[in-house]
């Protein structure tokens, strides 16, 4: 096929960066790979160590994390439950580094404590204080994903976070601002002010009415006390008739009632039977 046609065909899809016609060639990835060498490891560019972009970096300590995955390393070799001492971490250092002898790099010697003699202290003035509300307990704070949830924890004034924030600055992250703020905004509750002296000797001379003080209130005043009519439990009918029977209850399971005595002049004849006109001789003076 003609070299148009080619390219059309097979470069405009081939991924091969080391072809100039390949659609890979002259890409951002394919200079990032083609210089990287040049810019991480032979010649590569410092920031400025003033730079407030990095001050979060400036932070870490570097030779801590180090010293945290040789203690893991070597726990993975030894393989039980031990605790890893400092030694066996600076044997590990000294062997990845290639050092002939087991010795610690500089930054895995503990500095030895400054031994200061014991100043005398001047007095301090001792201010009460209001005591300050403690809150010991456990909140679970919803997290900016929408499945994400994290527990802020509270030990005296020592406060805990388990979102990634907290874990790697160890400093109040928002979770645990926003359940201070929320503790911060709750009401309190306030206890009723004591009653006045002239209130409480008040209350305490008035006594609780009952069935015998008003009956003596109204016999003070000349009222004759009246007392409740009696009720009949049946009840009262108006006009003094005596109340109705109770309906009888039915009962599903009792025998079936007889039926009732009829005379000739009521019998009603069942579906399906015979009745005979005429039958016999009339009384005299009747006609058929």
């Amino acid at each position: 096929m003609p070299p148009e046609q080619f390219k059309q065909t097979f470069c405009k899809v081939c991924e091969n960066a080391g072809c100039k016609n390949s659609r890979t060639n002259g890409t951002m990835w394919s200079k990032r790979m083609a210089t990287q060498v040049e810019n991480l490891l032979t010649n590569p560019r410092f920031a400025d160590l003033d730079d407030p972009m990095f001050r979060e970096i400036r932070s870490l300590d570097f030779q801590d994390k180090v010293r945290e995955a040789l203690a893991i390393e070597v726990s993975s070799r030894k393989g039980d439950w031990s605790v890893v001492t400092e030694h066996e971490v600076a044997e590990l250092a000294a062997e990845l580094i290639g050092v002939a002898t087991p010795a610690a790099p500089a930054f895995f010697k503990a500095p030895e404590p400054e031994v200061r003699p014991p100043t005398p202290e001047p007095p301090v003035a001792v201010v009460e204080e209001k005591p300050q509300p403690q809150y010991d307990g456990e909140w679970v704070v919803k997290g900016d994903t929408p499945n994400s949830r994290y527990t802020v924890t509270q030990h005296g004034d020592r406060w805990a976070c388990t979102c990634p924030a907290f874990q790697h600055k160890h400093t109040e992250c928002k979770h645990i601002l926003e359940v201070t703020g929320r503790l911060a905004r709750a009401p309190v509750a306030v206890p009723p002010p004591p009653p006045s002296t002239d209130e409480a000797q008040s209350n305490k001379n008035v006594r609780a009415p009952d069935a015998t003080a008003w009956t003596q209130a109204f016999a003070s005043m000349g009222i004759p006390v009246a007392q409740n009519t009696a009720m009949p439990a049946g009840g009262v009918m108006v006009g003094g008739a005596a109340p109705p029977a109770p309906a009888p209850v039915h009962d599903p399971w009792a025998a079936p009632a007889p039926p009732p005595t009829r005379t000739t002049n009521e019998f009603v004849l069942p579906v399906g039977g015979k009745l005979v006109l005429g039958a016999g001789k009339p009384p005299s003076g009747e006609k058929k």
